[in-house]
């Protein structure tokens, strides 16, 4: 139980901080008409979360790379998001592109979900997952072609982070519970970790900031809460891939 806290507790008072820190970046200092920050601390906007995604990725170094069993909370979470991603699909219509690869991202997620609910000796081929995992993509793909006005005008910059958050938390997924016989945990620790520090409380706040200053779309709204709760997706994939790994040291 000691080792599981350490392992546990302190990637969890990261993130915990720099997402307060974030929402309180947007609400006192960025500027709702233009989403630029009015204070000159620009590039430590950059190097606090990136040096906090080195951090985690280093607490995961002592965490043994063994099999993770999934829950429910991952699970169900899976199933919100890939249905949030598909609700984007079809609100994304006419544009056929956006709405063929989020509904794709959509139930690629919400077949993960089945796998982990319901984990087979032999589990489906990943090549079925493809697809979804070419919708994610797109998500990063467009968020990169969207070029920011300023390097001020962070949530651009925190969104493409967002979505490369969530394609390593993705295929670490695949990897675990679509082919068991290779371990995953460390990977689960460390992308899990990432993608809520990113997709859960830098997208989240930087949605509802831009919904209240009437600056995103509904299929932006929806995709953005999907990334958000996949982040939690990676919050009970740390909290697996802990307990596996303590379990491991303590026997």
């Amino acid at each position: 139980m000691k080792t599981f806290s350490r392992r546990f507790l302190l990637p969890a008072a990261i993130c915990l901080v720099l997402g307060i820190l974030r929402a309180v970046d947007l609400a006192l200092f960025t500027d709702p008409q233009t989403g630029f920050v009015t204070d000159n601390a620009v590039v430590l906007r950059y190097l606090v979360p990136l040096a906090a995604a080195v951090l985690l990725w280093l607490t995961g170094r002592g965490v043994p790379d063994g099999r993770t069993v999934p829950g429910r909370g991952l699970s169900a979470g899976l199933a919100v998001s890939g249905l949030l991603l598909a609700a984007a699909g079809a609100a994304s219509l006419p544009s056929l592109t956006d709405t063929l690869l989020y509904l794709l991202a959509g139930l690629g997620l919400i077949g993960l979900a089945v796998v982990a609910a319901r984990p087979r000796e032999v589990p489906p081929s990943v090549l079925w997952f493809l697809p979804g995992v070419a919708g994610m993509l797109w998500v990063l793909i467009q968020r990169f072609s969207v070029v920011p006005a300023s390097v001020v005008r962070l949530g651009c910059t925190f969104r493409v982070l967002s979505a490369a958050a969530a394609l390593l938390l993705l295929q670490s997924l695949l990897k675990g519970l679509l082919l068991p016989d290779r371990p995953a945990g460390r990977a689960w620790f460390r992308y899990g970790w990432m993608a809520l520090l990113f997709c859960t409380l830098h997208e989240l706040p930087q949605a509802v900031f831009e919904l209240v200053c009437g600056a995103v779309t509904l299929p932006q709204l929806l995709v953005s809460a999907g990334l958000g709760v996949f982040g939690l997706c990676g919050l009970w994939a740390a909290l697996a891939a802990s307990r596996c790994g303590a379990d491991a040291v303590e026997k």
